[in-house]
């Protein structure tokens, strides 16, 4: 081999792996992203939760033990359970780090993972802002409405009124009555004594055996729907009434209604709606992202349309075995 042939591999040999280390710091600073910094709003709706589901059912609203309420942030500062900024003088936040047996929740119950315990930790040193309100059942009204009421009454304003003149009053007069004359006087008859009746011993009351009559087996009566199903149900009527008759065939929805049952914060929400739309989207069949669409006003949206066109659902993939046999 010729001397500046081989020096020439020496020299790709010793320089590949020089090459070779600077992608990975390039592509390290380019696909690294940064943790975004979570406000105080956030972590004390994301305390909420926290408390909700590992708390709520023994320190709830209702039949608190101990009489904590560990959804009341006025009462879990008021009686130094959160002491705001200073986490490891916070009871609560001993509690749920603690190793021996006052740990909460209790040894029956799963603990809290380190990633909540972390997050009850940020909101305490953020300040302990007080949780955020739970989503509201009620529909939001619409704009449009809200606006026509403005305009109705200056329209009404602007209008010349014409000024309308009373009428006159009418005085009645009473016809006078013909005079009426006065009756005979009857005379009174004279009272009859009743004969007096033979007195009636009474006769022995028998009273009847008492009788063992068995019930006949009943079949219990159906249990109406509940409140939150009635309001789906009848957001999803309203919707598919707006739908045309060729496309309804393809339209489903999802509700997460019941989570408002429970109490649950308008993030949280936000949450549910995104994991819905990531989950849909992995089962997909087609290329594009589909966002399914609220259908309802309640709590930013609760009931979700998709149509099954949008992710593929609609073609038939799979083929009986009578089919592919002839």
């Amino acid at each position: 081999m010729p001397i500046r042939y081989l020096a020439t591999l020496i020299c790709l040999v010793v320089a590949s792996p020089l090459c070779a280390q600077e992608p990975k710091a390039d592509s390290a600073k380019k696909y690294t992203a940064k943790k975004p910094a979570e406000s105080p709003g956030e972590l004390a709706a994301a305390a909420k939760e926290i408390f909700r589901s590992n708390c709520s059912e023994c320190h709830g609203d209702k039949d608190a033990r101990a009489d904590v309420r560990m959804l009341d942030h006025a009462d879990l500062i008021d009686n130094d359970y959160i002491t705001a900024k200073k986490p490891d003088d916070s009871y609560v936040y001993q509690l749920i780090t603690s190793t021996d047996d006052d740990v909460m929740p209790p040894n029956s119950r799963p603990p809290l993972s380190a990633d909540q315990i972390a997050t009850i930790r940020r909101w305490i040193t953020a300040g302990a802002v007080s949780f955020p309100a739970d989503a509201s059942r009620k529909k939001q009204r619409s704009t449009r409405s809200e606006k026509s009421e403005p305009e109705k009454a200056k329209r009404e304003n602007a209008e010349p009124k014409t000024p309308v003149e009373p009428e006159p009053e009418t005085v009645y007069v009473p016809e006078p009555k013909p005079a009426v004359e006065p009756k005979p006087a009857v005379k009174p008859k004279p009272a009859v004594k009743p004969d007096p009746k033979p007195e009636v011993k009474p006769e022995p009351v028998v009273q009847p055996e008492p009788k063992v009559v068995e019930k006949p087996d009943l079949e219990p009566e159906p249990e109406e729907p509940l409140l939150a199903d009635k309001e789906v149900l009848e957001d999803i009527l309203q919707h598919i009434r707006t739908v045309a008759d060729r496309d309804r065939p393809f339209i489903r929805y999802f509700s997460i209604r019941h989570l408002l049952d429970a109490g649950v914060t308008p993030q949280r929400l936000a949450e549910q709606r995104a994991a819905i739309a990531k989950a849909i989207n992995h089962l997909s069949r087609e290329r594009e992202l589909f966002v399914p669409q609220p259908i309802d006003t309640v709590a930013g949206g609760t009931v979700m349309a998709i149509d099954l066109r949008k992710l593929g659902w609609h073609r038939k993939v799979l083929s009986d075995v009578g089919d592919a046999s002839s």
